[in-house]
């Protein structure tokens, strides 16, 4: 264990001083104050965020979606919960902000016909931004 953590932290400390002359940076579309405050200019944690993201994504959203198709709105809601702190961390802060404001009226009207159109507007964001989520993760593993 002791010989693990020398490691580590010689690891860390190699890795983070070569980093250091290299300035992270992000696609525009992007919230690159955020990624920076969370990923500290460390391409290594920033792919790995961004890997995950898109390896849960699809799954996380396809049971999203289904939800509103069946009209289940407590459970859309409790999904929505569930995916929108995962968006910030792919710097998709508008998406999360959307995903709030989706779920503060599922909260409060506890209606679909209230969320119809603000759904659509997430889903066509989503739709723009994924791709800039993925170029933005192959960029990263170079």
């Amino acid at each position: 264990m002791l010989l693990f953590s020398l490691h580590y932290r010689i690891f860390t400390q190699i890795g983070h001083s070569n980093m250091e002359n290299a300035q992270l940076t992000y696609d525009e579309r992007l919230d690159s104050a955020f990624l920076e405050s969370i990923y500290e200019n460390d391409k290594e944690d920033a792919a790995f965020g961004f890997e995950q993201f898109l390896k849960s994504y699809p799954a996380h959203f396809s049971e999203l979606e289904l939800c509103f198709e069946n009209g289940d709105l407590m459970l859309f809601r409790q999904k929505i919960h569930k995916l929108k702190p995962t968006f910030s961390f792919v710097g998709l802060t508008n998406v999360t902000a959307k995903a709030e404001m989706i779920e503060r009226i599922c909260d409060s009207t506890g209606e679909f016909d209230s969320i119809n159109e603000l759904y659509k507007d997430f889903k066509n964001t989503l739709i723009e931004l994924i791709p800039v989520v993925k170029e933005e993760y192959n960029r990263l593993n170079t």
